[in-house]
């Protein structure tokens, strides 16, 4: 297993991935001729099969990876994205995202393999790779959808004992529910944002807070978020902290993206209040059900809000703890921190990284241009998957065995979706005779819930 792939001995394996064949081995060359039909023993060609060119003969060949079946060149490609994606798939650096709280330009962008500021990188999650190069004479794919007849999730192989196959698939958690899904904005509009000295940090009228709320807008209007009954809101904060946006539906909130809402400052003297900035969330989301991620920008650490005897860190700390323990199980809080200066502010990594709880929810940037990337790559905390919570199994004539899981990644375009292959595996099977072999891959999610994949695949040995 490949769990800790330094960055180099990762780049050097997608190389190699891309020069193999996934469905072949470099020792025995079984391969699917994809674009073909394969022929019966009487010359007649069969619709929907394809011959390895070695006696393995597979039905159905799926065309997209939208339906089950057994994987052709073409959509091997498609397949091969899903697992081997990284530092191509790379959002731009552009104002420097960087999740150590440095500005050094010569930072890893979020997108490359083994950052850990992308929650999508195969080192993140501790998986394999998959080179496709163990002997696999075919992979069959299981997408998330229903088991209808246009997606029927069952499929054939016939050819010599020892075929050795894997199984793909989704895991859709998201899409097996109705469930109310609260992004809340918390601004900063502190006079740093767009007056000197130690500004501006977000100036003009197309500025990066509003952009950002744009684009992440757009990103929960795609069809990877049907099915969740989504609310959107604003708290500004300088001084002290207000609901500039009661909770509303997408639609609302898309009329409100102008300047005058989203840019600008309070004055040139406001100042900074983490600590009226969460009490405010806190007490905007207290009716709310469901999920709720809180995306929390600011270019300043705490300057006012102290109580008691405490400092305005303390406080604004105190005030983020007690918003992400309401419901510790259904809200993220994500930070944005905007335009550090190592020359005139202390380092607030560490801070930051106590006011969300964790590490990987904790984004800097350059410039406001980098707002935009730096809110796309925080994913809305919906229910999360671990490699350790998947298991495969494969049953066949009354036996069952375990098949271990190789990879398991957050889906690169669907939300909530994540995509797992298992290692390299034999099928079950006699000769002259058809051998049901049922594939169970299942999950559990952060909240319990069980999922399962399934395929049947029908083995025929011949001699």
């Amino acid at each position: 297993m490949l769990n800790k792939l330094s960055f180099a001995a990762t780049a050097s394996l997608m190389i190699a991935c891309a020069q193999t064949d996934f469905t072949g081995s470099g020792r025995d060359k079984n391969r699917l001729n994809t674009g073909e039909q394969a022929s019966n023993q009487s010359g007649q060609k069969v619709g929907n099969e394809q011959d390895t060119g070695h006696g393995y003969v597979h039905t159905p060949i799926t065309p997209t990876l939208e339906k089950s079946g057994w994987v052709s060149k073409d959509t091997m490609k498609d397949l091969k994205e899903l697992f081997n994606y990284g530092a191509a798939d790379s959002p731009s650096a552009s104002g420097n995202i960087d999740s150590t709280g440095s500005n050094n330009k010569d930072s890893k962008s979020p997108g490359e393999i083994g950052d850990a500021t992308n929650p999508n990188s195969p080192k993140d999650q501790g998986d394999e790779v998959p080179s496709f190069s163990e002997g696999d004479v075919g992979v069959f794919w299981v997408p998330c959808e229903g088991d209808t007849e246009s997606n029927n999730k069952r499929g054939s192989i016939t050819g010599p004992l020892g075929a050795q196959v894997r199984l793909a698939g989704e895991f859709c958690p998201q899409r097996n529910r109705q469930e109310a899904l609260t992004v809340l904005f918390v601004v900063d509009y502190s006079g740093s944002m767009t007056n000197p000295p130690e500004g501006p940090n977000d100036p003009g009228e197309s500025c990066g807070r509003l952009r950002a709320a744009d684009a992440l807008l757009k990103k929960f209007a795609g069809a990877e978020y049907n099915g969740y009954n989504l609310a959107f809101g604003l708290v500004a904060f300088s001084n002290d902290a207000s609901v500039r946006l009661p909770l509303q539906d997408i639609a609302g909130i898309q009329r409100s993206l102008t300047a005058g809402m989203w840019c600008g400052s309070d004055g040139s003297s406001a100042r900074t209040n983490y600590r009226a900035a969460f009490e405010t969330s806190s007490q905007s989301l207290s009716a709310v059900s469901g999920r709720v991620a809180v995306y929390f920008i600011s270019d300043g650490s705490p300057t006012t809000g102290a109580v008691a005897d405490k400092s305005p860190e303390q406080s604004g700390l105190d005030a983020a703890i007690a918003l992400r323990s309401s419901r510790p199980d259904k809200i993220v809080l994500n930070a944005i921190f905007l335009g550090y200066n190592s020359t005139i502010a202390t380092d607030p990594k560490g801070y930051l990284e106590q006011i969300t709880g964790d590490p990987k929810r904790v984004r800097f940037v350059d410039t406001s241009d980098g707002l935009v990337e730096a809110v796309k790559s925080l994913d809305p905390g919906l229910p999360s998957i671990q490699k350790s919570d998947v298991t495969g199994s494969l049953l066949a004539s009354g036996t069952s065995r375990d098949v271990a899981i190789a990879s398991l990644l957050p889906h690169k375009a669907k939300a909530g979706t994540y995509v797992y292959m298992t290692q390299a595996f034999k099928l079950s099977g006699e000769i002259e005779k058809t051998v049901i072999n049922r594939l169970t891959v299942q999950a559990i999610t952060g909240d319990g819930k069980k999922l399962t994949s399934e395929a049947l695949i029908d083995f025929k040995a011949t001699p």
